[in-house]
């Protein structure tokens, strides 16, 4: 089972100097590494079917976060504009 993602949150100060408080789901810890999948031993078709898979799961998040009016709430914080509130 998945561990429930937890509501963090934290005043952001953009490069401008506006300053915001922010409630934050952070889907994925903070990382200066790229995310995704090593294929480099799958074949042509194995590879294909993890794109279709890949895509089932966007398009299924989508049409949730879709419903659930949360589409247009996607954002990515700078590390150096965020002071935590919660740590």
């Amino acid at each position: 089972m998945t561990k429930r993602k937890k509501v963090t949150e934290f005043y952001y100060t953009k490069s401008n100097g506006e300053r915001s408080h922010r409630r934050f789901i952070q889907l994925r810890p903070p990382s200066n590494l790229h995310l995704g999948l090593d294929v480099t031993d799958c074949t042509a078709e194995e590879i294909e079917d993890i794109l279709d898979a890949i895509e089932e799961a966007d398009k299924c998040r989508d049409e949730i976060f879709e419903s659930m009016k949360v589409g247009s709430r996607w954002r990515s914080f700078k590390q150096e504009g965020i002071e935590w509130v919660d740590e």
